[in-house]
């Protein structure tokens, strides 16, 4: 909201978004999680830079990074649904049917959903719903409910 201004410089703390620019709002884009200290310099250059203005905040950028579709296949690619990229510490994850049938579920970090039910059968392909509950490696908890689609 800095008023005056007619240039502006942004530093989003990566290497790839540092942009000068004659908007006052902007977006972007960030590819990775984490904790980024944004910075927006406003210059008056109709009146020789008198008067600068500098702001700093600190955004903590968390990750939604859930597929929408996976494809169980064995082929090494997407092969499971699951939360890796989410920096979380503690997880509980359960996968439903569309008539609400508790199909699977599962309670570590480092283990997904490969389109297989309790039964070790393969699913059928179509979407599925999972809810997950998880801690945050901030400790913080977050509950999440959506939709997976299967695809073989």
């Amino acid at each position: 909201t800095s008023m005056g201004g007619d240039l502006y410089y942004w530093d989003f703390d990566n290497d790839s978004n540092k942009i000068s620019t004659y908007l006052q709002e902007i977006k972007t884009t960030f590819l990775n999680q984490g904790e980024y200290n944004v910075m927006m310099v406003a210059h008056d250059t109709l009146l020789g830079h008198q008067c600068n203005d500098t702001v700093f905040r600190k955004i903590d950028v968390e990750g939604y990074d859930v597929f929408n579709v996976f494809t169980p296949n064995n082929d090494g690619v997407n092969d499971l649904f699951l939360f890796d990229e989410w920096m979380i510490n503690g997880i509980y994850v359960e996968i439903y049917t569309r008539w609400g049938e508790k199909i699977f579920h599962w309670n570590d970090v480092n283990i997904g959903w490969n389109g297989r039910g309790y039964n070790g059968r393969d699913m059928e392909e179509g979407v599925y719903f999972y809810r997950m509950e998880a801690t945050g490696v901030d400790g913080a908890h977050f509950e999440e409910n959506g939709s997976v689609t299967l695809l073989r």
